[in-house]
């Protein structure tokens, strides 16, 4: 039966062009570097599971140093066609490796333009932790790195958030593991700190025998180079980004070290923001607690209030009140002016009255210094008392010494 395809993109058929035309020139060179091999020692081309064309730049380039070396010391003892084929060839060489540097800028812009289009798509409600995460993700999947490494700094460590490889899924977990298990200490003896405090972009060209390199790192991870990269916010380093060629058996250089830069650049920028979010999220928080402790005081205290002293409560006044010179309304004054306190208000003057301090009676009645605050407060007010001592005065003045 008939088979009705999907259509293929334009940014799909741009790739599989690209593709191709890497095919095309992958053979070519290693058709050029075969020729050279007959006048010259020249390496073989490097193996790419994609057939791409890691690590050719670096051949053609020594394969042209070995043929114009050796017309330079035989020229003499050649034939004209042989000097005419040699020439050629290191031009046809120099040719290719200039194709095959162009094809790498190809790839960096189009990985920062695929990252360009990513980094900035931040939902609001990400963490800085994993925003970080898909950092190293993003740097692998579509920068073009073999493996990335994302290191963020807490007081005086750097601290391993995320590790991604391209392949070996199982050792970026067990790098991750271990870099977790082994923070490094911050200080100028250390390569990254270095990158940090100057806020620029470096290449660690041989970490496994440099002695500022962290130790516990490099011999888990063995990088022959890597592109280390400061990730900075608001002027600040927060951070490193490390990345590598690993798998493609090349070191990192400096097209590498600008594509992982330009990288960072915007995901610092991406950072800022949510750093000021986990900012605001923390003050938000802190506001929610002081709302929350407040209100439990005025719990607290609406609590107290219900405890409005009832006859039964006030035992053994009748006898006083018989005594008491009479109010308009026929409340004794001195029950007038203590019947305006609740129930918790007198046992707190009670405690006044023995020379407590808000602190002691906080912790005899177990509530917080600030509501025994604002109970003494209320006390002063109701009794119109100046101070703690009056209050007290005017209690037992009253004849109703406080008693707990």
């Amino acid at each position: 039966m008939a088979l009705e395809l999907a259509s293929v993109s334009g940014r799909d058929r741009a790739h599989a062009a690209a593709v191709r035309r890497r095919g095309a020139l992958r053979r070519d060179v290693a058709e050029a570097l075969a020729r050279a091999r007959q006048y010259a020692a020249v390496a073989p081309l490097p193996t790419c599971d994609d057939g791409g064309l890691d690590g050719a730049e670096q051949v053609l380039a020594a394969a042209v140093a070995e043929i114009l070396d050796r017309l330079r010391s035989e020229q003499h003892g050649l034939s004209g066609e042989q000097l005419g084929r040699l020439a050629g060839l290191a031009v046809e060489l120099q040719r290719l490796h200039g194709q095959v540097r162009d094809v790498a800028l190809d790839r960096a812009v189009a990985a920062l333009g695929a990252i360009g289009g990513d980094v900035v798509r931040v939902d609001g409600v990400e963490s800085v932790e994993d925003r970080l995460r898909r950092a190293v993700r993003d740097l692998v999947e579509g920068g073009g790195f073999d493996r990335a490494l994302v290191l963020r700094f807490r007081g005086n460590r750097m601290e391993a958030v995320a590790t991604q490889f391209r392949t070996e899924h199982a050792w970026a977990r067990d790098c991750q593991a271990h870099s977790v298990l082994h923070p490094a200490p911050l200080g100028p003896g250390l390569l990254e700190w270095q990158v940090a405090h100057n806020a620029r972009p470096a290449l660690a060209l041989d970490p496994m025998h440099d002695p500022h390199a962290w130790a516990p790192m490099v011999h888990k991870f063995a990088p022959t180079s890597y592109a280390s990269i400061p990730v900075m916010v608001g002027g600040e380093a927060v951070g490193i980004m490390q990345a590598d060629m690993y798998f493609s058996g090349r070191d990192v250089d400096e097209l590498d070290r600008d594509v992982a830069a330009a990288f960072v650049n915007v995901l610092g920028r991406d950072l800022e923001r949510g750093l000021l979010l986990e900012r605001l999220q923390t003050q938000r928080n802190a506001v929610r607690d002081l709302m929350r402790s407040t209100e439990e005081t005025v719990a607290e205290f609406r609590g107290a209030e219900l405890w409005w002293p009832r006859a039964a409560e006030a035992g053994g006044q009748d006898e006083q009140a018989a005594t008491a010179e009479p109010t308009g309304n026929g409340t004794p004054p001195g029950d007038a002016a203590l019947a305006k306190l609740t129930r918790r208000e007198r046992e707190v003057l009670a405690l006044m009255a023995t020379g407590a301090t808000n602190a002691r009676i906080a912790a005899r009645l177990v509530v917080s210094e600030h509501t025994v605050k604002s109970h003494v407060e209320h006390i002063l007010g109701k009794l119109r008392a100046a101070n703690r001592a009056e209050a007290v005065a005017l209690s037992a003045g009253l004849g109703h010494p406080a008693s707990v």
